[in-house]
C-alpha cells in the first residue's frame, strides 16, 4: 500500500497543536501518516503529540533534543521518513477536512511525481482561496518545461508565479532522495523557492488540482512574519543574489531566464521598501548594498506586469535615482500611515 507522509516540525507550539492534530485525525485515509518532529520544545508540545499518537497510530514522533531550526528539522524529516510521498505542514496551521484523502486518490490515479493544489489563507474572519497559476490537469514532458517550470522561477508577463509554500505540494519521496534535494538553510526565508525549481525541473509528471488542501493562518508572530521585520539588510541582499544565482543553474530558455529576473526584481522591490521604511539612512544603505552590474542584469531581463509602485522603483533603479526613490517612497509610506 502506498504511503503519504506529512512532515511537521514542532517547536513550543502547544497552543496551536490540538487544532492541527485534530485536523490530521479528520483525514480518513489509512495511506496517510504524520511525522511530527519535536524540535527541542521546552513547553508541553511533545506530550500533546504523544497523547494524539495514542489515539491514532498514523502519528509518528521524532525527537530532536536541541532546536536546530525548522529548515534543518525538515531536512532530517526528508531523510528519516520511509513513505512513498511526502508533504510538509507548519504547526500553527491546519488541514482542510478530507483534502488529503482526495489528494491521495489523485496521486494513486496519476502516479505523479508532484501533486500541486490550492490552499486557503485565513486572517481573522477573512478566508481566501489561493489558486495556482495553472489549469487543472496532468502535465508531462514538454508541458512541464514550457508551462509549469517557468512560473516556478517567477512571474511571467501576465501570469503570477508559483509561490514556494511547501504545504500545497506533495512530492514523490524518491525524487528528493535520489537527487539529494533538501532545503537550503542559507536562503531562509526563500529556501522553498529553490527546492521547487530543482524538483519541478526533474519531474516527468505533475498533477495540478483545485482542491484546497491547507489552511494557512496569517500570524504576526510566525517565523516568516518575524523575518519580514528583520533589519539585517546585507543578509537580505546576499540571500536575493544567492537565490538568483542558484536558480540560474536551472535556467534552460528565455522564459525561465525572464521569470527568474522577474522574481528577483520583486524581492529587490520588497527589500527597498523595507530599507526605506526601517533604516535611519536608507539612501546610504541602498548605495552600499546595491550592485549596479547585478541590478542592470536583472532589469534588462525583467518582463512582467508592473503596478505604479513597481514601475517607479524600476525606473529609479535603472537610472540610479536613489535620492528621488528614497524621498518619494518615504513620503508615500507616511501618507499611507496617516490615511
Amino acid at each position: 500500500m502506498m504511503k503519504v507522509c506529512i512532515i511537521t516540525t514542532v517547536y513550543n507550539a502547544a497552543e496551536d497543536l490540538p487544532r492541527l492534530l485534530n485536523s490530521m485525525m479528520a483525514q480518513k485515509s489509512s495511506e496517510l501518516e504524520f511525522f511530527l518532529i519535536d524540535n527541542g520544545s521546552t513547553d508541553n508540545s511533545r506530550s500533546i503529540c504523544e497523547e494524539y499518537a495514542k489515539l491514532d497510530n498514523r502519528f509518528k514522533i521524532f525527537i530532536i533534543k536541541e532546536n536546530v531550526g525548522y529548515i534543518c528539522a525538515r531536512n532530517i524529516g526528508i531523510k528519516e521518513v520511509t513513505a512513498d510521498y511526502i508533504g510538509f505542514c507548519d504547526s500553527d496551521d491546519f488541514l482542510v477536512e478530507g483534502a488529503y484523502d482526495r489528494a491521495i486518490e489523485k496521486i494513486n490515479e496519476t502516479l505523479c511525481d508532484l501533486y500541486l493544489t490550492s490552499y486557503r489563507t485565513i486572517q481573522g474572519e477573512k478566508i481566501v482561496e489561493n489558486k495556482l497559476p495553472y489549469a487543472v490537469g496532468c502535465y508531462k514532458g514538454v508541458d512541464i518545461k514550457e508551462k509549469v517550470l517557468p512560473l516556478a522561477f517567477g512571474p511571467y508577463k501576465e501570469k503570477a508565479m508559483l509561490h514556494g509554500f511547501m504545504w500545497k505540494e506533495i512530492f514523490r519521496h524518491d525524487l528528493l532522495l535520489t537527487n539529494n534535494l533538501t532545503f537550503d538553510a542559507e536562503l531562509k526565508p526563500y529556501e522553498d523557492q529553490l527546492l521547487n525549481v530543482q524538483a519541478i525541473s526533474l519531474c516527468n509528471k505533475i498533477f495540478v488540482d483545485d482542491n484546497p488542501i491547507y489552511n494557512y493562518i496569517v500570524n504576526p508572530k510566525s517565523i516568516t512574519a518575524q523575518d519580514i521585520k528583520g533589519t539585517d539588510f546585507s543578509k537580505d541582499w546576499n540571500r536575493i543574489v544567492t537565490l538568483y544565482n542558484k536558480k540560474n543553474n536551472y535556467v534552460n530558455d528565455h522564459k525561465t531566464k525572464t521569470s527568474n529576473a522577474n522574481a528577483t526584481f520583486n524581492f529587490i522591490y520588497a527589500m527597498v521598501l523595507k530599507i526605506i521604511k526601517y533604516d535611519s539612512n536608507p539612501k546610504q544603505t541602498l548605495l552600499t548594498l546595491l550592485d549596479d552590474d547585478f541590478i542592470g542584469k536583472i532589469l534588462t531581463d525583467v518582463n512582467m506586469k508592473k503596478n505604479k509602485s513597481l514601475a517607479f522603483v524600476f525606473f529609479c533603479l535603472k537610472h540610479h535615482h536613489i535620492t528621488a526613490l528614497c524621498y518619494i517612497i518615504k513620503n508615500m509610506l507616511k501618507v499611507k500611515k496617516y490615511a
